[in-house]
């Protein structure tokens, strides 16, 4: 157990000195918007209760909303939901009916209990957001850092979503991925922990070994800076994308220039010219132009 914490001491510090936020605009008109704050997605152990919780961000005109659920990171140790609230609000005033779900952490808990739990908040989404005046059949899934990972697997490796009841080629319309780690083997020591010792779970955890053709259409971001974590990852980007070309995969990858790892994500909801904020709505099909 010593041991265990020592290396998630370390991981945590790895992330946080490369990850440290930067100086962040306020979110843009967050009053237009009221979250559902802490909405259990699944009934886990008691212990688990507000790691198996979400917020929900619904638009305030219109039905039929299409749904996007946004995985935060965090270096699979550390962070919330709150991470992303940002994109809860941006995409509620866009129109977009989105959920922003927490997952449990590394020490207490490790690989696959990440992606179980952001496949558990998917299928929580299909079945409760169409209650809500959504359109569950029009479903993004999205994961930014850490939760890139878990959102690639979820799309790739089928064995995931099955668990729940769901294919991601039925249940998924698109999928993004902004500024993760795809392939396990490639981190230092520290990361590969939340893993296991194994190099057979590795591979297992890694989506750059799930590439797959006829997988949904997926979104690659990276930023002009990205960090290093050990590994860079703005290298993983490239190193996924060029695997999931190779197979013929229905893949785009997009660089966010003029920012860092923590700035790809942060600009959305926060400047009203933002690039990110601009490819997702190209992406999902929808007007850049927040409402008023």
């Amino acid at each position: 157990m010593q041991l265990r914490l020592i290396l998630a001491a370390a991981l945590v510090g790895v992330w946080m000195i490369a990850c440290g936020p930067p100086a962040l605009a306020p979110i843009l008109n967050p009053d237009n918007i009221t979250p559902q704050h802490d909405v259990r997605y699944f009934q886990g152990k008691a212990k688990d209760a507000w790691r198996h919780s979400a917020d929900v961000y619904l638009p305030v005109k219109g039905e039929n909303w299409p749904v996007a659920v946004v995985i935060h990171g965090g270096g699979w140790v550390t962070n919330d939901k709150s991470v992303v609230d940002n994109i809860g609000y941006a995409f509620a005033q866009a129109g977009i009916a989105t959920v922003c779900p927490n997952y449990r952490l590394f020490p207490a808990n490790r690989y696959p209990a990440q992606v179980n739990d952001v496949v558990q908040a998917v299928a929580w989404t299909k079945r409760e957001m169409g209650k809500r005046g959504a359109d569950v059949d029009d479903f993004t899934l999205i994961g930014y850092s850490a939760g890139a990972l878990p959102v690639a697997l979820a799309a790739l490796d089928k064995k995931h979503l099955a668990k729940v009841g769901l294919d991601p080629n039925r249940d998924l319309t698109r999928v993004v991925v902004m500024s993760g780690v795809y392939d396990v083997a490639d981190l230092p020591l520290g990361g590969r922990q939340v893993f296991t010792n194994r190099t057979a779970v590795w591979r297992d955890a890694s989506p750059i070994r799930h590439v797959r053709a006829g997988a949904p259409p997926m979104l690659i971001m990276r930023a002009e800076r990205d960090w290093n974590v050990g590994v860079s990852m703005k290298e993983q980007s490239i190193k996924f994308y060029r695997a999931m070309r190779s197979v013929g995969a229905d893949v785009r990858i997009v660089e966010i220039p003029d920012c860092d790892h923590d700035h790809v994500e942060a600009q959305v909801g926060r400047d009203p010219l933002s690039q990110t904020y601009r490819e997702l709505m190209a992406f999902m099909g929808r007007d850049a132009a927040l409402s008023d």
